[in-house]
Order: structure tokens, then sequence, then C-alpha cells
């Protein structure tokens, strides 16, 4: 018995010192990433991080339909359950399906809430792990990797996005598709067909987190290829060649495991049939980010990093083009020490080339354009590329920067056994403190630069977790039972983009009931993009309940009357609605509920903040 009790402690203490730096960098990057949301957890089922609303809730809402719709048998990229009755394609958003589905059992055991909670670490921890993999391939030494995968996996960019965009941070596949594409094209590996199909995997899990993420990953080694092909034209024809059929391996692949999400986004319902974004639009990075903070940044004065956020009209979640001058030195100063590596000469030249890109088509210095057409400008005409934001490039400028890291950090190191194997030598030389000065210099540059690059965390930090009213339990409970299952709704305050509140309500029930409006990106006919739902009609009632909430939306033009109530019962009626749902405690709810009550008398219901009106029984189903 004793012996049979060592053999598992001998496998475990074996697993461990084998995997002993992995297992270090995983609890190390674990642990950052756990900061990051405080006083949210990784499977928190309670709340969503930061304002809980917005983009962080519609990512959430895309999770949850997902296990809905395939446990409903509905097609989980098509949805009217919210912008009823038009719906929305899903495949032109950030959809998650497959992530909802291979995800399900926590869905089940705790809730969707927890799941996205969830995913949100492991953007972190496994873009980072990533990053280490690949260097470590590369250089089969820690330090290198660890500190390459440290920057990836928390770089300005992941720092910037994580504040609200789940589909853009969760990024650990582009590193390994670079990675797949180098050993095939880069290396004379035996194991081509190995290669391709897991290069067909990666593909496919990071279409189903973006397809905008995918798109300009194919983009940046399309660009690197090419500059490959061109500085080693013999050495490309006869990659080419010998990678026809491992490159038609991963086509068939990803053909059959994509076709028909691709398809549906270019060519079902409710598809896009233009950009969903203005060319020239304000999501271009600014020359001066580079240089200047925002407020994401934690240790420079308040008036830098107020600068800094003013770039992109002062969405700073979308600005992660921050490196800082200490980072910019270093990176000068050991590209001149390794000029000589066509690696680190290739890297620069693509680090540069993305940034410029996250420029934009027109220079913006300090918030004020200068026209001068920029190389961006040349993919206004490019199908699929026409739709990228421009400052989101910044990702590839981290990306590559990343693996730069590793070279220099590498290139420390054998500076470093250099002079410990010459000590005795060094010690008789007139130059024996120059190698010693460079590392000690770089060692100091290497740790300021970390520092200016630390992150303002937790997210709490920047904007104060706000509406609470997201999470009224009378979503939780038995009273939900009181809708019936799948109603048509109309909700105060009424959803449309950024004011996700009843979405958040349709969540915490299991998706019991559809709603007239939401926030997605939606195909207004003939297939115009817009981020808000349909105008039904009379349209004065729904401008109403959108305006008196507290919001603004840009279509409105004129200020719509409270007198436009008047017209709630034929608007009710024109649009199938069942149940109104209400939220007591938000701006204008008391009058909201005075002009229901005069149409339809008092609430079935008041509980938690929550109002219910069910204007008719009749069950909506679950068809979609």
């Amino acid at each position: 018995m004793k012996s049979d009790k060592k053999i598992p402690n001998f496998l475990i203490h074996t697993l461990l010192v084998k995997y002993k730096r992995i297992i270090a960098a995983t609890l190390l990057f674990g642990l950052l990433a756990f900061i990051a949301y405080l006083p949210v957890y990784p499977l928190d089922p309670n709340q969503l991080p930061n304002c809980g609303c917005g983009d962080i809730v519609q990512s959430t809402w895309f999770l949850a339909w997902g296990k809905f719709a395939i446990l409903h048998g509905m097609n989980p990229y098509s949805s009217n359950w919210i912008n009823y009755p038009l719906g929305v394609n899903l495949a032109t958003n950030a959809s998650y399906s497959l992530y909802s589905i291979l995800l399900s059992p926590i869905t089940s055991l705790l809730n969707v809430i927890a799941v996205y909670n969830l995913l949100l670490w492991l953007a972190f921890v496994l873009s980072a792990l990533a990053m280490y993999y690949v260097m470590s391939k590369m250089f089969h030494r820690f330090t290198p990797a660890f500190l390459a995968g440290l920057f990836y996996g928390f770089s300005p960019y992941m720092i910037a996005e994580g504040y609200v965009h789940l589909n853009l941070i969760f990024i650990p596949f582009p590193p390994l598709i670079f990675y797949c594409v180098y050993k095939l094209f880069c290396t004379n590996s035996t194991n081509k067909y190995k290669i391709a199909i897991y290069l067909s995997i990666f593909i496919v899990l990071q279409y189903m987190m973006s397809s905008e993420v995918l798109a300009t990953t194919f983009m940046m080694i399309l660009v690197g290829l090419t500059i490959l092909g061109i500085t080693h034209h013999k050495q490309a024809v006869y990659q080419v060649k010998v990678n026809i059929r491992p490159v038609l391996l991963t086509v068939l692949i990803v053909g059959l495991a994509l076709w028909y999400p691709i398809y549906y986004s270019l060519d079902g319902p409710d598809h896009i049939i233009t950009t969903a974004h203005p060319w020239l639009n304000q999501w271009n990075a600014d020359l001066l980010g580079m240089f200047v903070p925002t407020k994401a940044q934690l240790l420079y004065p308040v008036s830098w990093k107020n600068l800094g956020t003013s770039f992109l009209n002062g969405a700073w979640y979308e600005n992660g083009s921050y490196l800082g001058f200490p980072l910019l030195l270093g990176m000068a100063l050991g590209f001149y020490a390794l000029r000589k590596n066509k690696w680190v000469q290739f890297f620069g030249v693509m680090a540069f080339f993305s940034w410029v890109l996250s420029l934009g088509p027109m220079l913006k210095v300090n918030n004020v354009y200068i026209h001068e057409k920029l190389p961006f400008d040349l993919l206004q005409h490019v199908f699929l590329l026409n739709n990228i934001l421009p400052s989101r490039l910044a990702m590839y400028t981290d990306l590559f920067i990343a693996i730069l890291i590793g070279f220099m950090i590498n290139y420390l190191l054998e500076v470093y056994e250099t002079i410990k194997s010459n000590k005795n030598d060094l010690l008789l030389s007139r130059d024996s403190l120059n190698p010693r000065l460079k590392l000690v210099f770089s060692l100091l540059l290497v740790v300021i630069a970390a520092l200016s690059l630390l992150p303002n965390w937790p997210y709490a930090n920047l904007a104060p977790p706000a509406y609470p009213e997201n999470y009224s339990a009378f979503f939780t409970t038995k009273l939900v039972d009181k809708i019936p299952n799948g109603a048509i709704t109309l909700a105060y305050p009424y959803p449309y983009l950024y004011q996700t509140e009843a979405m958040m309500w349709q969540i915490l029930s299991g998706m019991r009931f559809r709603l007239l409006g939401g926030d997605a990106i939606f195909s207004i006919p003939p297939g115009y993009p817009s981020g808000n739902p349909a105008l039904l009609s009379p349209q004065d009632v729904e401008k109403a309940l959108w305006y008196y909430a507290g919001w603004d939306p840009p279509s409105l033009y004129l200020l719509p009357p409270k007198s436009s109530l008047r017209s709630l019962r034929s608007f009710t009626k024109k649009n199938h609605v069942q149940v109104i749902l209400v939220n007591t405690k938000v701006e204008n709810a008391g009058w909201i509920i005075r002009y229901i009550k005069n149409d339809f008398g008092y609430p079935l219901e008041h509980a938690d903040g929550i109002d219910l009106w069910v204007i008719s029984n009749r069950s909506g189903g679950v068809k979609s």
C-alpha cells in the first residue's frame, strides 16, 4: 500500500519539476489578471465588471443566446429576441457561439455572467501563455519567453481594450497562427500537415471569437510573407511549391468549419451590405498616442493622462497605442545592438508598419487632422479590410514588440553568460566595465519601462461600477414566471445603443422574453448598418422612451414631447406587445408609469424596483 501511494506522489513531483517554469508563468499571469476586474472575480455569478453596461452586457447577451438557441433548436446566428420584429444577424456581430456551447456546463452550473467573467480572466492569461509558448520554442529560455508573454498579455492595447471588449482581448490565437505560418514557410519542418491542422484549429477558434481580429491577422501575415518573399525570392518560390498541399488542407478544414457563419454574415438575412463604420472615423490613433499615457496607465501626472485620454474623442478604451519613452528607448538600443539579425530587422519593420496603419487614413496630431493620406487609406476599397478600426491595429505593434523583447532579453542573457564565463579575462581588460555597464543599464531600463507601463488597475479605479438596478432580483425569482414565455416586451429604459439594462434583465431571466429595441450592429433595409434598433410606428413613442430615460440617441433631431406617450396603446397594438417592464428607479419613470396606468391600469407586479404589466397572456413561444 505504501508503494502505491508513492507512485502518485512521484508522478506529481516529476510533473512539477518538468513543468515548473510554465506553472510559475501561469500562476503569475493568473494573479495579475485576477487584479484587473476586482471586486469582480473569475466565475463571479453576481455582477459584471466596470459599468456593467453597453458592450459588456451586449457580449454577455451574445454568450447567453448561443446556448439558448441550441437548446431550443434555433439558429445561433440569428435572433429576434432583440430588435423585435426585425431581429439581428449575429454572424455580423461578435456572437461567441462556439464558446457559448463549449462553456455551457458552467452556464448551467452558475450562469452566463460567471462565464463572461471567466473569459475575461482567461483572455489575459491565455494570450500571455500563447506568446510565452511561441517564444520558448524560439529561444528555449524561460526569461525571454516569460517577459515577451508578459508584455503581450498585458500590453497597453490589452489594458485599454480590456475595459469593454472581450472579443478584442481574447487573442491567444494570433501568436499561434503566426508561429504555424513561420513553421510552414520559414523552416524545413517534416510535419507540415500536422502544422496545417493546428493552423486550421487556431483560425477557427479565432473566427469564433472575433472575425475582425482574424481578418487583420491575415492582413499582417500577407504583409509579412510579401516582405520575406521579396527579400528571399528563391526560398519563397521553393516554399510555395512544398506548401501548396498543406495550405489547401488548411483551407479545406477551415472552409468546412466556417462556411455557414461566413455565408450567414455575408449573405444571410439582415446582413450588412456596406461598412459598419465611416472611413474617416474617430478611431484613428493620434501621432502623439505612442508617447502620451492615458488614464489606463498608473504612474504619470494627471495632466499627461488627461491629454492621452482626450485622443480618439475621449474613447481611451480604444486607444492602445501608448508605448512610452523608456520602452521606445530600449527598443532603439536593442535594435541597434541586434541590427545585423535578419529576424530583428523583419519584426522591427512589421512593428513600425502596424503602428503606421493604426494612425488611420489621415494623420492626426494632438486631436487635429493634418490632411495627408497615410498607407491605411489604400484599404478603403479592399473587401472586409475596409471595415477595420485603425486604432485596434495597435495589437500587432504590441505583438511584434513582444517578439523583439524576446530577442533583446535573450541577447542580454548571452551578454551575461559571456561576462560570467570570461570573468578573469575581463578583470584584466581595459574594457572590463563596458559589458557590465551595458548589462546594468539595460536591466535598469527594463525596470523603468515596466514601471511606465503599469496599468491603473483594478478598472474600478477608472470608473466605479454603475447601474446596480441592472441586477434586479425580480428577474431571478419566481416572479419572472408571470411573464409569458417568449413574450414580446416593451421595456423602460428602452434598449438601444449603450442602453442595455433590459438586455441584462433578459440574461437574468434565462431569455424569458423578447425585446423591442436592443444594442448590436443592426441592418436597416436594404442592409445599412446601425447601432440603433429599428424605429417602430408610431415613432414618437419609441423616441420618447429613449430620450426621457436620460439618453439622447443620435437619431433624435427634435425632442419628442411627453404627450407622445398618448399613442402608447396604438404602439403596443401595432408591435404586438404583450408585456411592459419599467424600472421605477430611473429618470422620468414616474410620469411614464402614469401614462401606462391610463391605458392598462395598475401593474400586475411591483417588486425590486420593477413594475410589470401583462397586457396579453398569449405565450410568444420560443421560435425565432
